[in-house]
């Protein structure tokens, strides 16, 4: 940023503590936990068919609450650009800014909704460029760092603190070798925990004599749970994404307000 008011730069550094803070305690536990896959025959589910079932092996410290420190690291997101609009708005308008209430970063995913909310005190270079800005710009707004942002924040603030936990994605059954007739099925998307059964290979009891070997890969680790307008979210690259967006968007108004409110 080029021109960064002291209120704006503080909201943003405070955010950044907090995603360290987040890091260093998702970090420790990582290096304390051992995660592995092992396969045992499903006797369960082997009476027509057999059954092997590939189970993950956990052990370690529980994934520690980050439910309040994520909560402080998207305010501070999210106030930075609220406090940026504020400081252009007094910039363009005086202080203290018309109807100051109203003042604050619009963030939407509906370019019919999208009205310039909350711009009312700012010139019209700093609006276009927040015009700019927007989800609904995206192919997918939904997956817009900054929508992901405003929806989690507002959970946070308005509803719930957001669940963190070791989450798994849909895990993947690789065959090294091959049975013809023989069949798969995998977990869904979901928490993991010791004794977890990620997948189950089924094998005619007529084949079963045959050599199948089997990998399974799954991509795991923690995890914001999912919301009314958010799926489950990474928690390390939903973050990361979302303090780029902050950066990039901030960036962007300090250069407009540089050249005149």
């Amino acid at each position: 940023m080029d021109i960064v008011p002291g209120g704006v730069a503080a909201k943003y550094l405070r955010a950044q503590e907090f995603l360290d803070q987040i890091r260093d305690i998702v970090l420790a536990w990582g290096e304390a936990t051992t995660y592995e896959t092992i396969s045992e025959p499903d006797s369960a589910r082997s009476e027509l068919v057999h059954c092997q079932k590939y189970i993950a092996k956990i052990s370690g410290p529980p994934l520690p609450d980050l439910s309040i420190v994520l909560g402080d690291c998207l305010n501070n997101f999210r106030a930075t650009l609220d406090h940026l609009i504020w400081h252009a708005s007094v910039l363009h308008s005086g202080d203290p800014p018309p109807d100051p209430r109203r003042i604050g970063f619009p963030i939407f995913a509906d370019a019919d909704v999208y009205k310039g909310q909350g711009l009312h005190a700012v010139s019209p270079q700093v609006a276009a460029t927040v015009e700019e800005l927007q989800p609904y710009r995206r192919a997918d707004p939904g997956s817009h760092p900054l929508w992901i942002l405003s929806e989690l924040n507002n959970v946070d603030k308005h509803r719930s603190i957001h669940f963190v936990s070791h989450f798994a994605r849909t895990p993947r059954l690789v065959l090294e070798s091959s049975t013809p007739g023989s069949w798969s099925e995998t977990m869904d998307d979901g928490p993991l925990e010791d004794g977890t059964v990620l997948a189950r290979l089924f094998t005619p009891l007529s084949l079963i004599d045959n050599d199948v070997k089997a990998n399974v890969v799954v991509e795991h680790g923690p995890a914001i749970s999912a919301t009314q307008t958010t799926p489950i979210l990474h928690l390390g690259s939903t973050l990361d994404a979302i303090g780029r967006g902050v950066w990039d968007a901030a960036g962007k108004l300090t250069r407009v307000l540089a050249n005149g409110p």
